[in-house]
Parts: C-alpha cells; structure tokens; sequence
C-alpha cells in the first residue's frame, strides 16, 4: 500500500486510548567481591598470557634498573609515569631486594639473565621494535616488571604498554600480572599533515605527538599544503618565528619517540637547468636539519604531468639524501610521493613510475594511496604498482581518510572498515587526516590499532575504542554522533555509511508506513531514537576535551536541531493516529521549518588563501533525506482538501478500525 495512502488513513483516523510507551527496566549486574586485575592493551597485543587473576602490586620502593642503551624518551617517560603513581625508585644497576623495574634493549649475550627472563610467546624479540614484557610477583614478592625489547624502540613501546596497565589498576592498585609479546606488522606508522584547508596550529601537534605515541605510532610526516615555506615559498629559509616553533616540535616529537619527518614541495617550478635551484634546496635541508630533524621527503604529488620526469625526481631525492647523510651520518631514509600516486590515475607508469623506481634508493620510502586517490586498503591494490614496475618493493600508504579538503563542512570519524586484515606488502601506513586535529584522533588512535596488528584488526571494535579514550565521559553519545554525520562515498571500496545504528528502526517505520501494521511502535521507537539524539548533542556540549569541542560545536547545534525535527515529525504521526489533525498540521509545520535550520550551520574553511563558510553537514545521507521525505508526504496530504478527507472519514471509519488494529 502507498505511504501516502496510509497517512490519508491514519489522519482520518480517531483512536480510542492513549498510545504509551513501555519503559525497559536493565537490570543492574551484582558487584562481585573479588575485582581481578586485568588489562586491555590498544593496540592490540599480538600475544597476552595472563598468568594470574589477583595481579601484583610495587610494594615499598622500585629499583629502576636500565641494562643496555635505550631511547632517550623512554626512561623520562618511565619516572613520569611512577611519580604520577606516587610511586617512591631509585635508579640501581641491579636488581636487589627490593620491588623492581627493569628495561633491557635486548643483547647479543646468549646467557644474559635479564633478557633471558622472559618468555618470548610470538618471538617479539626477532622483530624489530619488539618487546616482551613480564609482570609478575612470584620470584620477587615485592613486585617486578621486566620490559625487554628487541631494540631501543620495543623497549619504549613496553613502556607505552605498562602506562596503560596502570591506567587499569584495581581500586586497591594491583595492575595486571601478565606476559606480553608484542611486535608491530607495519614498521613506520602515523600521519601526514598533507591536507588543503587550515594547517595545524602549534599546540594540535604538540598534543597530537603526545597522544599518538601513546599508541605506539611513530612518525609524523609534516606536508601541508597552505604553508607556503613547504611549497610555493620553497626556497625562502623560515624566519626566525617559525624557525623556533619547528625546532620546539622536533624537540616534542623526540621527547615522544616520534620521527619529524618535514617535507618540502618543490617540484612545480624547479630548474634542472643549473646548479642554483639544488643549492637552495640543500640549504633549505640544512636549515631545518639544525632545527633537530632527521628525516625528510621530497614531494612531488599534483604536478602538471608536463613538468613530471622520474628519472630527474629520483635523482634529487638520492642526491640529496646522499648529501646530508654523507655530511651528518644519522639522516633517516627519505620519504616521497609522486606525480602518480593510484592505480587509477597520474603520470605514466611506463614513462616516468618506473624509471622513477629503477633509480630511486632502495631505503626511500614511496608512498601510494591505492586504487583511487580515496580507495580502500587491500593487497592487491597495492601490489599493482610493484606488478607494473616488475621491482619487487614494497610501498607505503597514503590513505586518504579522514581527510575532508573534498568534502568541505563534513566530520570524518567512522569505523575503519575498508582496512582489509591481510595487507602484508606494505612498508609503512600514513593517515592523512582532517584540520580538524582531535576530531582525527578517531581515525587516527583506530589506524595504530590496524597498522599494529593487521591480522587482528576489528573495524568496529577499534573504532568503539578511540572513541572510548578519546571521550570516556561521553564515548556512546559520541559513537552515535559521529555515525550519524560520516557518510563518504567514493568508489574504489571507499564507502562510509551513515545512520547504522539507526538503519533497523528506520527501515521498520518505512515498512509500517507502507503496510499501515506496527506503526504505533515504529513511531515510538524512532520518536525516542530522535529525542536520544537531542540529549547526546547536549551531553558532548559538556565533554572535557575543549580543543575536540570546538572543532565540533557548530555540527553538535545542527544535530540538535536535526534531532528536534526528527521528534517533531514523530508527534506529527502520533497526532495524526490520534486523530488529531490540527496538531499534526502545527507538528509538521514546525518538523519542516527545523529541517531547514539544520541546513544553515555554517564553518569556516581556508582554500586558496581565502577564508569562506560552508554548511555543516549532519545526517545528510540517511536522516535529513528520511525525514524530508516524510514530512512531504504528510504535508501533501495535509493540503488537500480536508471536506473530502472528512467525507470519507464515516464511511470508512469501521472498516479502517478493522485494519488499523489488525
């Protein structure tokens, strides 16, 4: 049956009673007495041996002990930790008779107490940036945690992991007793600020080295478009203002075990012809050198395919490389991106990819974002380019999400389910993301879990998780906010949808309004779905974030407002049920004149060096569309003649019962 003819019937329509809703009781699960000491570490472990439910406790003061050289960031971080903890250590040189910590870089001793002290489950300690770490309390009653890694940087990580046990503690203190063997799948993981739109300010990344490291990501490659000294200023030195603040964040980066990795753009008007455009490029390299960085990439991405050669960009790269790392020794390998970056488009594979390839070092990192510039992550995708070059090498991944410079006005923070769980040919994983900095974390936190431990990587399961330590006070509101406002599609596997929680109870109310059955609980049901939305857009007006508060604000009032006019279209159907047809007309005036506030939130956007304002988008794909095309139809209803609505209205009254309560 068509819905308008439904809605023609349920106006005419008197019912007798009162339509209520039935409150669900949840019940309450019963506090147990004994609370195990357990411990969920993000990202994904690949390998947790619980050895005990009680767990262990420090008890008195902690020897550190430090055997073998570590990261600089790794013992600060250590100290910082037990001081928050009000924990009293001692820095020793051996393990006495006290409670203990102990971080080994592991040693080519084959009969080495300490890193033999551990049993190694997944082999972690054969992978680079491995670790093993031991809780335990049965040999030392006082307590000890040993935290071997396979270099300086698995120690670090183990580090990482034990910050987060004790963010776990029991309430009387006791941290998991557990053995951990942990590698990650990717080696260089992170993100690269290579958006158009408003660069990032000072304190995002400062906060963003922090927050990320946390998580075990290791780079940060900086590339923003609009900064004029990455790109159409090349070759001007920064002044001594933005000198000092890319030397504070090197210093940052460092102190969080994060490669600074700054980029320079400078192929579009690049002179091969003499020396004078290479000098200036050295001299650009040193400068920024002195400010603490140690890698660098060179950039050759959205040039006009007329001024793209492979064989000269590889060969700036190497020599430029080959300069610094000659004159200063401890340069890391160079990271790139070039005029043909996808399967699907860009300069010619055959006459500038792979001349390109056959050149460039062998430790240079090319990045590629796979089968479209926005595509989903698969290996087949990415072993294309290797297909087509006949080098077998593996890329890394520019993955073009949550980026939002193509789709102005837009939140991106869905679940990563276009990560595909076998993607073993890749060298390293670079999130581009938003300008929006601790909106991106979402994507970012749940892109360390995927680059971490691929093989068990859930979309879902991981996104609910980023939520949760991005905004613990208020992660379901969130969660349901940040589905209803991230639908992109752009072919290639490259779809976020919208409105999934939803899609179940708005399918069900599109169905009872065509067979004119369950409509009264269809009508609840989204009517207390709409009213949730309005009450979560108030709770994350009071998150504690203020930094991710700003950046949403403006989405989280035209949410609210969507939200309203979901409610108001509901009661329109309830009065119409209910028969009472001048309140459905007021309902549905009042759902329409909201649904079109909802449109008119503005932000602002920065884009070829103009600050404008475009809509802020919420629900555009699934709940915007849904309730415009109800209201229209109740509207087109509402307008015709109601002396014909009432002469049916007696003779159809007994039969329309009948079917109504059928």
């Amino acid at each position: 049956m068509k819905k308008k003819e439904i809605m023609k019937r349920i106006i005419s329509l008197t019912l007798t009673g009162v339509l209520c809703a039935g409150m669900i009781q949840v019940p309450v699960s019963a506090e147990t007495n004994t609370e195990h000491a357990t411990v969920s570490v993000y990202p994904a472990p690949q390998s947790v041996v619980a050895d005990s439910e009680e767990g262990m406790m420090l008890e008195g003061t902690v020897d550190v002990v430090v055997h073998g050289e570590q990261d600089v960031a790794t013992l600060p971080k250590l100290k910082a930790l037990l001081t928050e903890e009000g924990i009293t250590y001692a820095e020793k040189t051996a393990v006495g008779a006290n409670a203990a910590i102990v971080l080994a870089a592991a040693c080519d001793d084959a009969d080495c107490d300490i890193c033999n002290s551990v049993a190694d489950a997944a082999n972690a300690l054969s992978e680079g940036q491995g670790y093993v770490l031991k809780s335990s309390n049965d040999a030392n009653k006082k307590g000890q945690i040993t935290i071997v890694g396979a270099d300086a940087d698995g120690t670090y990580y183990g580090v990482m992991t034990l910050l987060q046990m004790f963010k776990q503690k029991t309430s009387d203190g006791r941290i998991a007793e557990v053995t951990i063997s942990d590698y990650p799948d990717v080696e260089f993981r992170g993100y690269v600020e290579g958006f158009y739109g408003f660069p990032w300010s000072f304190n995002d990344r400062k906060e963003l080295f922090e927050d990320t490291s946390l998580y075990k990501m290791n780079t940060y490659i900086y590339a923003p478009k609009d900064d004029p000294y990455h790109r159409d200023s090349w070759r001007t030195l920064y002044p001594a203002e933005e000198a000092a603040n890319l030397t504070e964040l090197a210093q940052i980066a460092t102190e969080n075990n994060m490669e600074f990795c700054w980029t320079i753009h400078p192929g579009a008007d690049y002179s091969y012809s003499s020396d004078a455009d290479y000098n200036k490029l050295i001299a650009k390299l040193e400068q920024v050198y002195s400010f603490g960085v140690r890698q660098f990439g060179i950039f050759y991405d959205d040039l006009s395919y007329g001024v793209a050669n492979g064989t000269r960009h590889a060969t700036v790269i190497n020599n430029a490389y080959k300069y610094l790392q000659d004159k200063y020794g401890d340069v890391k390998p160079f990271i790139t991106v070039l005029t043909r970056y996808t399967n699907s488009w860009g300069a010619d594979m055959y006459s500038y990819f792979r001349p390109f390839m056959q050149l460039i070092n062998e430790d240079t990192i090319v990045l590629w974002t796979g089968n479209s510039t926005m595509s989903a992550i698969t290996y087949d995708y990415f072993q294309w380019p290797q297909n087509q070059t006949g080098i077998d090498r593996d890329f890394g991944v520019w993955w073009n999400y949550p980026v939002n410079d193509s789709c102005d006005g837009h939140l991106l923070m869905s679940p990563l389910h276009c990560l595909d769980n076998d993607v073993t040919n890749i060298c390293s994983f670079f999130l581009n993301p938003m300008s929006e900095a601790d909106a991106s974390k979402v994507a970012i936190y749940s892109g360390a879990d995927y680059s971490w431990n691929m093989g068990d990587f859930d979309s879902q399961a991981s996104w609910e998780r980023a939520v949760y330590e991005l905004v613990p006070e208020a992660n379901k509101a969130f969660e349901r906010f940040a589905d209803n406002i991230g639908y992109v599609n752009e072919g290639s596997g490259f779809i976020f949808n919208e409105s999934v929680y939803l899609e179940e109870d708005l399918n069900k109310f599109e169905r009872a309004l065509s067979s004119g059955t369950g409509l009264e609980e269809a009508i609840q049901t989204l009517k207390a779905k709409f009213e949730e939305i309005v009450a979560d857009a108030d709770a994350l007006k009071l998150i504690n974030d203020a930094e991710l508060l700003e950046e949403i604000t403006v989405h989280l009032d035209a949410y609210k407002v969507l939200g309203q006019a979901g409610v108001a279209v509901m009661e329109a159907y309830e009065a119409a049920l209910a028969g009472e047809i001048q309140d459905c007309i007021d309902k549905t005036a009042v759902a329409s004149e909201l649904l079109q506030d909802s449109t008119e939130y503005k932000v602002p956007v920065f884009n070829d060096g103009r600050v404008t304002e475009v809509r802020a988008y919420v629900g555009s794909h699934r709940l915007l569309p849904f309730l415009e095309s109800v209201v229209d139809d109740a509207t087109d209803i509402l307008n015709e003649n109601l002396s014909t609505v009432k002469s049916k209205l007696y003779r159809s009254m007994k039969k329309l019962s009948v079917k109504m309560s059928g």
